[in-house]
């Protein structure tokens, strides 16, 4: 016995009971270990001897399928298996019942609790929020403490394209890339320890391509963690593709700027700051004066009032037209310092998703012979 006293299992020892007709009627508790006695509260000697019914007490109904099984298995049967509740305290046992000679049988009994209330827990959520799962837009993905998928919704599939079944077998480092496995370790054991995680990540799917995603997780306090994940893939190409169009933006080897729908200036690149000389903090408060120099630098120059208002009506039409967006022509303009600068400009109007004005891109080349006159 001593090789079974400090199993971490509870492990007993018993002698069928039979009556009439070789039904099983009992079984008597012959040996116990330590972990068999806690797990159902009994001292080892006083309960040797005695019987399985009263030792461990129950409903009639449930007696009956139980003595059913273990009589088969003690009269010569393979081993078997079932799982136990014990209401009174709340804990579940998986009972593995063998037999060593003919009416003997052991049983090993492993405390179940933690998996067995994980496991309905999910299959609750299941049945309770299974149609809002499936419908939610963003990936849910429900994983152990190993970081095994227990369950996902559509929208994982859908992020990663695997079948629901695919992804039950398989695990975070399954899809995570390889490059990016130490941060996402990192991740879950700072989610363990936390309770709680946001950052971006990588993952990788089915098909070897990369899905940028915005994850948050949270630990739902039973050994399990749910992850939510945002698909951010178009914005990160978006902005990567902005960054590149800015960096070609300040490269130009032309005075090149950026205007609001309003006329605003958004940005402008160096050539542009250095031909004005303005600096950077002072495009936002020149709006549209930027191009629009005003009546007086046109009448001064010898224009009359009419030629200005509509060269300048004539410039906003131009560009918000849907059918044009675009306009070029010579124009004065004033530098920083008061003094006049005539340009060649070119405007190009760029609309948004829906067809609307967004914002006006400008290309200004210094000329020192204007072709326009009084």
């Amino acid at each position: 016995m001593k090789s079974v006293a400090a199993l971490p299992f509870g492990w007993a020892a018993w002698r069928l009971v039979t009556g009439r007709g070789g039904k099983p009627e009992d079984a008597v508790l012959l040996e116990a270990n330590g972990a068999f006695a806690e797990h159902f509260a009994l001292s080892p000697e006083a309960a040797r001897g005695r019987g399985m019914r009263e030792l461990l007490g129950g409903s009639e109904a449930a007696w009956e399928p139980r003595l059913g099984l273990i009589g088969a298995v003690a009269l010569g049967g393979a081993p078997a298996a079932f799982e136990e509740y014990r209401p009174g305290e709340n804990r579940w046992f998986r009972v593995t019942v063998s037999s060593p000679q003919p009416l003997h049988f052991d049983t090993v009994s492993q405390d179940i609790t933690e998996h067995k209330t994980r496991d309905l827990r999910l299959r609750d959520l299941e049945a309770k929020d299974l149609q809002i799962l499936d419908s939610d837009p963003v990936a849910l993905f429900f994983t152990d403490s190993q970081g095994r998928f227990l369950e996902v919704n559509p929208s994982a599939s859908r992020l990663l394209g695997y079948a629901r079944e695919e992804l039950l077998a398989l695990s975070i480092p399954d899809v995570v890339p390889p490059d990016r496995m130490d941060a996402s370790f990192q991740a879950f054991e700072s989610l363990k320890a936390r309770g709680r995680v946001a950052h971006e990540a990588t993952l990788r799917k089915k098909d070897g391509s990369a899905a940028e995603v915005r994850l948050e997780a949270i630990a739902l306090g039973d050994g399990t963690y749910l992850g939510y994940c945002s698909d951010v893939s178009d914005l990160k190409r978006a902005e990567r593709a902005r960054n590149r169009y800015f960096e070609a933006f300040l490269l130009v080897d032309r005075p090149v700027f950026l205007m609001d729908g309003e006329g605003v200036v958004l940005e402008a690149n160096p050539r542009f700051m250095s031909l004005y000389g303005y600096e950077v903090e002072d495009l936002p408060r020149l709006g549209p004066r930027i191009l629009d120099p005003g009546l007086d630098l046109y009448r001064r120059l010898g224009f009359t009032d009419s030629y200005y208002v509509d060269r300048f009506m004539g410039l906003w039409r131009a560009v918000r037209d849907p059918s044009s967006r675009a306009w070029y022509g010579e124009i004065p303009n004033l530098r920083a310092d008061g003094s006049v600068l005539w340009i060649s400009l070119t405007l190009r109007g760029l609309a948004d998703s829906r067809g609307n004005l967004d914002s006006i891109l400008g290309f200004a080349l210094p000329i020192t012979d204007p072709r326009l006159t009084p």
